[in-house]
């Protein structure tokens, strides 16, 4: 007689299949929406939430567990939460810049008490071509007396000699805040260190009306009443090149709209980008920053000298209604900043639900039944 033995049952890949593919879809899903939400550290934190939820499921006691791994997750993202004590990078770059300006400032000012007159925009050729950039006459004012002497004002400023000079532009013409947006904006730079975002505003009534110099007398509104430089990150001039803004450009420019193209210094993190606000020097010397939604009006008195017309502090400060700082969200960043928070915390009820992981071989009996 013979006794009927038990079959051992067939494992079932499909139950096997399915249970790998569902772990691999949320990991898939929340590392996608970490690095779509927060880049590099979306994805480092999904990496750790991958690993935080593993420790718990393949542990005996699940809720014990949950609560020793949580308290360490909070105690190492405490240094991370924490503000920063140091300036933000946006004000560096301004602080820079205005020193930069400042220079600029005062070497125009030596320039004039050693020459009785403002150096000209540009120095023409007989054609009334620009050759050469007030950026060079204003050098040996810039303690770069060696520099100057090796410019040869008898070639145009990308003569065979002069272009050998563009690698050595002085410091003070190099606007990192500009360089930077414009690289974001239009890619790298071939040589970022020989060019400005410095610009003079070139027009008859101006203070560089051109090729000719101009006199403190002929500046009727007040040297504190008149805009003669600003940064802009629109464009990117090699900084021996006699180019700069004509009077019309530069108010189009100043007067837009979009916040975009105003603004040179902008404060930008995952969900949101704060557009601030763009410097000027003034003829006193005197650098002050500007936001956008100033009237066309308001730039027009302050880059003419002999218009008559007074700007005062209120004229520049723009109503909510009209500009300042301005900010665009991040839309899909935000939604997904939300899908990974929905991810990180989806597992938890399983933890408590099914507080004791399954031992391999219930694991195999559960996947192998039908």
């Amino acid at each position: 007689m013979t006794q009927d033995t038990e079959q051992p049952v067939p494992p079932n890949p499909q139950g096997q299949l399915t249970t790998t593919f569902m772990y691999l879809a949320y990991i898939a899903a929340l590392l996608g929406s970490a690095f779509g939400s927060t880049r590099e550290m979306g994805l480092m934190f999904g990496v750790a939430v991958c690993i935080y939820w593993a420790v718990i499921f393949f542990s005996k006691n699940r809720p014990r567990v949950f609560v020793l791994a949580s308290v360490t997750a909070f105690v190492c993202m405490i240094p991370v939460m924490l503000p920063s004590l140091g300036h933000s990078r946006h004000e560096a770059l301004r602080s820079w810049s205005k020193n930069n300006l400042k220079q600029i400032g005062l070497a125009l000012e030596n320039y004039y008490y050693v020459h009785n007159q403002y150096p000209p925009a540009y120095i023409a050729d007989e054609n009334g071509k620009p050759m050469h950039s007030w950026r060079v006459l204003i050098l040996p004012f810039l303690e770069e007396g060696d520099l100057y002497d090796k410019y040869d004002f008898n070639e145009p400023w990308d003569g065979p000699n002069n272009i050998q000079l563009l690698d050595q532009m002085p410091e003070v013409y190099h606007c990192k805040a500009a360089v930077e947006k414009w690289t974001q904006q239009h890619g790298a730079l071939e040589n970022p260190e020989s060019v400005t975002n410095y610009f003079a505003i070139i027009g008859p009534n101006t203070f560089w009306p051109g090729e000719s110099s101009t006199k403190k007398r002929r500046i009727l509104d007040g040297v504190t009443n008149t805009l003669i430089m600003i940064e802009d990150a629109s464009q990117c001039v090699q900084w021996l090149e006699p180019r700069d803004l004509e009077y019309d450009l530069a108010l189009d420019l100043l007067s837009t709209n979009e916040p975009e193209e105003f603004c040179v210094y902008q404060y930008e993190n995952d969900f949101k980008i704060t557009y601030l606000d763009r410097q000027g020097l003034y003829a006193d010397v005197s650098v002050r920053s500007f936001y956008q939604g100033i009237p066309k009006e308001t730039w027009a008195s302050l880059l003419e000298i002999n218009d008559q017309a007074i700007v005062t502090d209120e004229d520049l400060f723009p109503t909510p209604r009209t500009g300042g700082i301005a900010t665009r969200t991040k839309t899909l960043h935000i939604l997904l900043f939300y899908v990974m928070i929905f991810l990180t915390v989806f597992p938890l009820p399983w933890v408590f639900l099914n507080p004791r992981s399954e031992s391999r071989s219930q694991r195999r009996q559960r996947l192998e039944q039908p």
